[in-house]
This record gives structure tokens, C-alpha cells and sequence, in this order.
């Protein structure tokens, strides 16, 4: 399998000039990330330390980026630039500032290219790297391709199967975990589920019973199978798009775990004051990365300390906004990314361990907690826990 980038980068980004006057509210304000960085919250992630994985880099000079981006690895491009603007971008665009500005504007991003990414997650905690971002998948399935309309390049049992990247992945985040290091690693879900010719010539497996546009399940991109990472999948002002890739995995699992805004994306690219908009799961996914750079942000202002991954993770699919089917779905997973919420419930914490605890178990153990829930709310009480699991074997079942 070759790694890849969006199937048609001219297809999902448009340039645009700098006096575009875009219409549509900032990612940060859907998902709830645009708020926070303002008063009484003041989250803009200085200090906080991002990776990318990307087939290209950003281009670090551009004002949006300059000078908290660093290239390790690859040759710069619109894709790169696209994706890191979503995450850090200053927000000077001049037609609309507050629409370029990414979630974490003071944060700084290091680019590396996905051939190795594996071990470059290990090194890259070591050096105080805490969000792994991921907008690549594998060259896999159908393709559009002009004459004839569709191409196929195999692989199709690929999709949703627990392989060695995904393996590979979940090693990595368990050997950091171990380390005491924290690294949230972020992948898209891919944007497999409308392509193909026919329904049972497709990418993905066909429902027909189903009530939806391209009812096809069992696509999602083998990269995003793991269990220890995030998997995203793209919305439209949190209505589902029709290309997002669906689970579950191969045994069973709930993927995505998260939506995000992902249609009309705005954010910068390859040129000297130039910017352009995208749809994909790949500019969804940056949301998430963001919103976990904000979650790290404040916790570290209340507790004076990095929380661990699987903290990270929990607070952002517990306070996800459910779509679709009630509850945990194969589609929207556990929501649609909100970050106010789970802020908000950190700071009610306090950092005392009102509404978050850390802990370690053991086999055959049992602990027990209290938490207090106020009289007469009628907010429902919801617990999530969360770990990082041991990588499972190559197409275990379940994994």
C-alpha cells in the first residue's frame, strides 16, 4: 500500500485570494474551540507542542505558521500548509482573521512525512511532542480517474482490518504511555464511502435497507483502525457528508470515534498570503488534533502537569454531541467534537478530582469512587473510562 493524501488534492482544496469573503462560521466556532481561546478560558496552546504526518509539509513562512513551524522531514506543499493552518494558524488572513485562525494559535508544529511515523511517534513524545496529528491514509479501493470514471487500486479487504500500521500505532502510543509521556494521535476515518461504480462494486459494504446516501459500511481506512488512536470522520455543520467512511472495523469495533466539521474548510496554503478551502475527513481531523491541544492547554494551567492520553481522549468522546443513531454509532461515533464542554468540566474539577480521575488498576482489582452529583439536575450523569490498550495481533478478531 502507498501512503497517500486526499485522492485528488485540486479536487477538495480551491485556491482563494486573499479578498474572499467567506459566509460560513470558523471551524473553531462549530465545534466550540473559538470561544475558549477568548476570556475567562485565554486557551491558545503556548507551549503546547504539535507533530504532523502529512505527504507534504506546511510552508513554514507563511504568516499564518511563521515562526512556530518546522519542517523534519518532506517538501512543502497545499496540503501540509492546509492542514497545520487548521491546527495553529495565527489568524491574520485579512479578509476574516478569526476564520484562518486555527485552534491553537501559539502552539508550535513539527512536520515529518508517514513513512516511518511509527517511530517517529516515540521520539517525537520524547521531545515533548504531545499531539500526533495524521491526514494521510492508503492508496487503496476506488478512485475517481476521469476515462474511465473509476479506477480500482485493490486492496479492498483492507478497509476496516486491524493491520500492521494500526498494530504498529498501537504500540507506539502504549511504549509512550509506559514512558510517562502523553501523545494523542489523531487519523481520519478516509473518504472512501462514496466511491465506486456500482453498489456492490464499491468501496465498503452496501446496507440497501439502510436510510442514507451511500449506505455503505466497513470502509474505514486501515490506518484509522486502532485502538489507541482517534479516527475521524467529516460533517457538514454536523449533518453526515456523504464520502465519510463508516465502521465498524473488521471485529467489530466502533470507528469512527469522532466527527468534525469537514465541508468548506478555510484555512491557508502554499503562497505568500494565499488561502483556500477544503472538504475531507483530512481537514476535519485537524479539529480534533486542535480541541486535544486546548484540553491539554488548560489542564496543564489547573494541574500543573500534562494529563495522560487516554485522559485526553475520554473527555473529548464523553462530551461529544451525539448524532445519528442514539448513542455510540458506526457513523458518527461518539459525536460531534465539541470543546467547551469538556473544558468546562475540567474546570469544575478544579483540579481536585471532582469530575476527572486518573488511576491504575490491576487484573482482578477493584477500586471505587464517588462523585458528587448536585440535587435536582437534570443533566445526565455520564461516565467514560478510558485506557491505552496493548497492540493486538494483525487481524485478530477481536483485536
Amino acid at each position: 500500500m502507498m501512503p497517500k493524501t486526499c485522492r485528488s488534492v485540486a479536487a477538495v482544496l480551491v485556491a482563494l485570494t486573499a479578498s474572499w469573503t467567506p459566509a460560513d462560521f470558523p471551524q473553531t466556532f462549530e465545534s466550540g474551540g473559538l470561544p475558549v481561546q477568548t476570556a475567562p478560558y485565554d486557551l491558545r496552546c503556548s507551549g503546547v507542542k504539535f507533530g504532523m504526518w502529512d505527504g507534504s509539509a506546511p510552508w513554514a513562512p507563511h504568516a499564518e505558521l511563521s515562526p512556530r513551524a518546522t519542517i523534519a522531514e518532506g517538501n512543502t506543499g497545499n496540503h501540509g500548509t492546509f492542514v497545520a493552518g487548521l491546527m495553529v494558524g495565527k489568524g491574520v488572513s485579512p479578509s476574516d482573521p478569526e476564520l484562518s485562525r486555527g485552534f491553537c494559535p501559539q502552539a508550535t508544529i513539527t512536520a515529518w512525512n508517514p513513512t516511518a511515523s511509527n517511530t517517529e511517534f516515540i521520539s517525537a513524545a520524547a521531545s515533548g511532542v504531545v499531539v500526533a496529528h495524521n491526514s494521510w491514509g492508503s492508496f487503496i479501493g476506488f478512485y475517481p480517474s476521469g476515462v474511465p470514471p473509476w479506477m480500482n487500486a485493490g486492496f479492498q479487504s483492507d478497509f476496516g482490518a486491524y493491520g500492521s500500521n494500526a498494530a504498529a500505532f498501537d504500540n507506539a502510543i502504549r511504549s509512550i504511555d509506559l514512558a510517562g509521556q502523553t501523545l494523542v494521535t489523531v487519523f481520519t476515518a478516509g473518504d472512501d464511502r462514496s466511491e465506486g461504480p456500482g453498489s456492490t462494486n464499491h468501496d465498503g459494504t452496501w446496507y440497501p435497507s439502510y436510510p442514507a446516501e451511500n449506505p455503505y459500511f466497513d470502509c474505514i481506512d486501515p490506518q484509522g483502525t486502532g485502538k489507541n488512536t482517534i479516527t475521524v470522520g467529516a460533517v457538514d455543520y454536523g449533518f453526515m457528508t456523504a464520502f465519510s467512511c463508516w465502521g465498524p472495523t473488521d471485529d467489530g469495533r466502533i470507528k469512527p470515534d469522532l466527527v468534525a466539521h469537514g465541508r468548506g474548510v478555510y484555512s491557508a496554503v502554499y503562497s505568500p498570503g494565499t488561502y483556500g478551502s477544503g472538504t475531507s475527513t483530512e481537514f476535519a481531523a485537524p479539529a480534533v488534533s486542535g480541541a486535544a491541544g486546548q484540553l491539554i492547554d488548560q489542564y496543564r494551567k489547573l494541574y500543573g502537569t500534562t494529563p495522560k492520553t487516554a485522559l485526553v481522549k475520554a473527555l473529548l468522546l464523553n462530551f461529544a454531541q451525539d448524532r445519528g443513531p442514539f448513542g455510540p454509532d458506526y457513523q458518527y461515533g461518539w459525536g460531534y467534537l465539541r470543546v467547551k464542554e469538556p473544558v468546562d468540566n475540567l474546570l469544575l474539577d478544579g483540579g481536585v478530582g471532582r469530575t476527572v480521575r486518573t488511576d491504575s488498576i490491576a487484573d482482578a482489582q477493584t477500586r471505587v469512587y464517588a462523585f458528587q452529583v448536585p440535587a435536582g439536575s437534570f443533566v445526565p450523569l455520564k461516565v467514560m473510562v478510558a485506557w491505552i490498550d496493548p497492540a493486538g495481533a494483525i487481524g485478530a478478531n477481536p483485536a
